[in-house]
């Protein structure tokens, strides 16, 4: 692991724990889950990043339908457009500034591949989430793993 991972990594670490010190279990347990995203291919992170990307324009989408349920159909199209675009070009430049770092497949293909496998992992995540504390956004994992499947399919 590079330096500037490393750093990165305890950096966040470090803004996790402030007023935790006094609680050592939670601290215990931060420190564990600090350890096993070590061991994780920061992948994982783009695909959180862009699953992001998806809740932010599907919850800003929900939250105008119901106010305005006649605009629903034409902002969808906008919200797609926002999500994959900035999808990608976020991509693009993790891609970029990541380099030839070990944990970047080489190859896009590959790259791609590995990326579709934590988002669809991010999704289901997400899925669980949703239906055992907000079942009212179900629909946003569901359409994202179901577009993800799909994309499965069709490649």
């Amino acid at each position: 692991m590079s330096n500037k991972l490393k750093v990165s990594v305890v950096f966040v670490f470090i803004l996790s724990v402030v007023g935790l010190a006094q609680d050592q279990s939670r601290l215990a347990d931060m420190r564990r889950t600090l350890r096993q995203r070590m061991r994780q291919s920061p992948l994982k992170d783009v695909a959180g990043m862009v699953r992001s990307f998806n809740y932010a324009s599907q919850a800003a989408l929900t939250a105008w339908r119901t106010h305005h349920p006649e605009d629903g159909a034409r902002l969808a199209a906008w919200a797609r457009f926002w999500e994959t675009n900035v999808s990608r070009i976020f991509v693009e430049g993790y891609r970029a500034a990541a380099g030839s770092a070990q944990f970047v497949p080489e190859r896009l293909d590959s790259f791609t591949a590995l990326c579709r496998i934590y988002l669809i992992e991010k999704a289901l995540y997400e899925l669980r989430y949703e239906f055992n504390n907000r079942p009212d956004w179900l629909h946003i994992p569901l359409a994202g793993l179901s577009e993800l499947l799909d994309k499965g399919r069709s490649a």
